[in-house]
């Protein structure tokens, strides 16, 4: 695949990754995260560049799958969870 994961960063609420198409335009691109023990995710949270959109989760399994990535440009895919069961 032509395709890079370019970065991840987290905090207590929001994820976000941002993927990369180095060079052609690429289609169809699965996008699958595992929500960690401990955590849930926050039902319409899920945006791709902003925009809103419906993952699969199935279990703890996220599950997206991104139309299209023009070459040369970035996919950002945020989206919340929740911590549960910890005191802070």
């Amino acid at each position: 695949m032509n395709y890079r994961q370019q970065q991840e960063y987290f905090d207590p609420e929001k994820r976000s990754v941002q993927i990369f198409s180095k060079k052609l335009t690429q289609s169809n691109l699965l996008f699958t995260d595992v929500i960690p023990e401990g955590a849930t995710y926050v039902e319409d949270s899920f945006t791709v560049n902003s925009v809103a959109a419906t993952p699969t989760l199935t279990g703890n399994t996220l599950t997206y799958t991104i139309p299209t990535i023009l070459g040369l440009a970035l996919a950002t895919i945020s989206f919340q969870v929740e911590v549960v069961g910890v005191d802070i």
